[in-house]
């Protein structure tokens, strides 16, 4: 799905210049990066759960600090595949 919010058509200066957000965004769903994100931070959770065997609050904070900077990353992968 895209959701346009009512700021992004405020905003926008001309129908070309909305077109061209909508097509990079398209181009998101399209390639699918937002389920390779979703798919590339489970993985990242089940792997430490997996090597460390513990899934307390410790172990679930690591998964986050891990999964935000494994990401990172990988979303500027994606806005650069984005614009292609």
């Amino acid at each position: 799905y895209i959701v346009l919010f009512k700021g992004l058509l405020d905003r926008s200066d001309s129908a070309e210049e909305l077109a061209g957000v909508l097509a990079h965004e398209m181009q998101h769903v399209i390639q699918r990066h937002g389920t390779r994100a979703l798919l590339q931070r489970a993985s990242i959770g089940i792997l430490l759960a997996a090597m460390t065997g513990d899934v307390s609050s410790a172990a679930t904070f690591g998964v986050g600090v891990a999964s935000t900077l494994g990401t990172l990353s990988y979303s500027r992968r994606a806005e650069e595949e984005a614009d292609t």
